[in-house]
């Protein structure tokens, strides 16, 4: 299972609001998901003052995974890396990227970009 933090329950994924939470239209078309239920409520406090959470299956057929160092959140180069990633993963075909934190010091949750939405089910009851 992973969640979507947003202004409202979606069941199905809308490439085209990418950003739309996050303000972050750089990163291109994707839709970001958490397997941490607690962290797409934050990131649903980015679009609402009342966010609702989305609940999907997440069956990627050809997932790439980057393993990022805690130093690119201190440094700022997060960012950047995301965007060379989603830039990759696309030539490449990838259906996602799933962003894993590297090391035992966890400041974010695992955080994953959605390039084909064919890959989520909606959970919504």
């Amino acid at each position: 299972k992973v969640f979507h933090g947003g202004a409202k329950r979606i069941s199905v994924p809308d490439l085209t609001k990418s950003g739309a939470t996050s303000g972050i239209a750089e990163e291109g078309r994707a839709f970001w998901v958490t397997p941490s239920q607690e962290s797409a409520l934050g990131f649903g406090k980015l679009a609402s003052k009342t966010p609702a959470i989305s609940e999907f299956g997440f069956t990627p057929k050809n997932p790439l995974t980057i393993e990022f160092p805690v130093k690119s959140i201190l440094d700022g180069s997060f960012g950047q890396l995301k965007i060379d990633a989603l830039n990759k993963a696309r030539k490449a075909g990838h259906d996602a990227v799933i962003f894993k934190q590297a090391g035992n010091l966890k400041l974010l949750e695992d955080e994953i970009a959605v390039l084909d939405p064919s890959v989520l089910k909606s959970l919504q009851r």
